[in-house]
């Protein structure tokens, strides 16, 4: 992992989930959600990946719009060598957000290692055209190489 250009799994930013508990029933649940969300990456900062792994998809299962699971899970599956499953995951959390830089960054870096340099670039275009200052985008654009095309006549 550390050869991978930008991948933070320390300082991602810990979105909540998308949906809103207007009785006491939801907010019970989304308290309970949260207490699961923190015992899951409890686990995963302390090398259980196992048992946030099982965390993650607990949360998720119940409510499969919470980014911060979407994002750590991407992040573990990452870690396991799972590109798929951390691509899908950062996607699906990447579809819901109006941007996030170390999400973007975290696709990037999956993106990259199934080898798919194109939509790589695209999204760090994204996070340039967002942040133009952006350090790590303007590391990232000298580091993605897309393949040259040869003109067809």
């Amino acid at each position: 992992m550390e050869d991978t250009i930008g991948f933070d799994q320390h300082n991602l930013n810990n979105h909540g989930s998308n949906t809103q508990g207007s009785s006491k029933q939801g907010s019970n649940i989304q308290e309970s959600l949260e207490s699961l969300f923190a015992k899951a990456v409890r686990h995963h900062r302390y090398g259980e990946l196992s048992k946030a792994e099982m965390k993650y998809k607990a949360i998720l299962a119940r409510e499969p719009n919470h980014i911060a699971a979407m994002n750590h899970y991407g992040v573990l599956s990452y870690q396991l060598d799972d590109f798929p499953l951390a691509e899908q995951m950062f996607e699906q959390a990447y579809s819901m957000v109006s941007f996030d830089e170390k999400l973007s960054v975290n696709l990037v870096s999956c993106k990259l290692k199934l080898d798919k340099p194109v939509e790589a670039l695209s999204i760090v275009q994204v996070i340039l055209a967002n942040n133009p200052d952006s350090e790590i985008g303007n590391k990232l654009i000298s580091k993605v190489q897309v393949p040259e095309l040869d003109c067809v006549d």
